[in-house]
């Protein structure tokens, strides 16, 4: 994998990001945001590792979207 290749000779950021959208999002909004984030790996070369998940909790304290990319 590119990440196991790479990762000797780089230093390697890991971003962490988490949404919390307004309660008026729609599902179909909430799918594109999703649908767009999946597709960075495609455009952007130097991402390495990747993540996008949706909240599986439920909670209102949870957040909705989160990535995880290096």
């Amino acid at each position: 994998s590119r990440l196991a290749v790479d990762a000797k000779y780089y230093k390697m950021l890991i971003h962490i990001v988490c949404w919390k959208y307004k309660q008026e999002t729609t599902a179909e909004e909430r799918a594109l945001h999703i649908a767009g984030l999946q597709s960075l790996p495609d455009e952007i070369p130097n991402i390495l590792s990747f993540k996008v998940g949706s909240d599986v909790l439920g909670l209102e304290r949870s957040f909705d979207t989160g990535l995880v990319a290096a």
